[in-house]
């Protein structure tokens, strides 16, 4: 079983460097911490029933606004950084092996996130508009996984009809092989 307060200490020593750079250490709790300065706020968490470890960084919001901030791996996918924590956060349930992924998450911080860190305004734009990029490509390959199930389910049928309508609809999308299938499907039809 991991002691609760292994965490935020182990953090602390770790993420130190962010009081040597202005922050001050505003949250110390038994799972997460958070460092703060007039611009800029990071939080670091651990979800000890996941085991997820993660940071987020993000601007202090100005009057009216939502607080918004992004992960870690939000900013090294932004970067273009190809390291490990770019594509999930760490997951750590072992209390022996917490600090080693502490350290790291620190030192990746440290090393990656300088502009977040610094409050550059720019730079969370540009993670704004990152992360909504993201986003847009999730949803539309979904959506298109969503259309291909259903062509497959056509086309076993022999539903050539639906087969063209659904394929006509995500045409910009369509691989060689499903271009294909697409014109053997105007073709089915013009012979019914």
């Amino acid at each position: 079983m991991i002691v609760k307060s292994h965490f935020s200490d182990t953090a602390r020593q770790a993420f130190s460097f962010l009081e040597e750079i202005g922050f001050h250490c505003k949250n110390y709790h038994s799972t997460s911490l958070q460092y703060e300065t007039n611009q800029v706020f990071v939080t670091i968490v651990w979800d000890p029933q996941s085991g997820e470890l993660n940071v987020y960084i993000g601007l202090q919001p100005r009057e009216g606004q939502s607080r918004d901030d992004y992960s870690l791996g939000d900013i090294l996918g932004m970067q273009n950084i190809e390291i490990p924590e770019r594509y999930r956060p760490f997951e750590v349930a072992d209390e022996t092996q917490l600090c080693k992924f502490i350290e790291k998450l620190a030192n990746d911080t440290r090393l990656y996130a300088k502009a977040a860190l610094g409050g550059d305004r720019m730079f969370f734009r540009r993670l704004r508009m990152y992360r909504d990029t993201q986003s847009q490509a999730l949803m539309l390959g979904m959506k298109l996984r969503h259309i291909r199930s259903e062509i497959g389910e056509a086309w076993n049928k022999r539903e050539f009809d639906k087969v063209a309508n659904l394929y006509v609809s995500i045409e910009s999308y369509l691989t060689e092989v499903e271009k294909e299938k697409l014109k053997y499907a105007k073709s089915q039809l013009r012979e019914e």
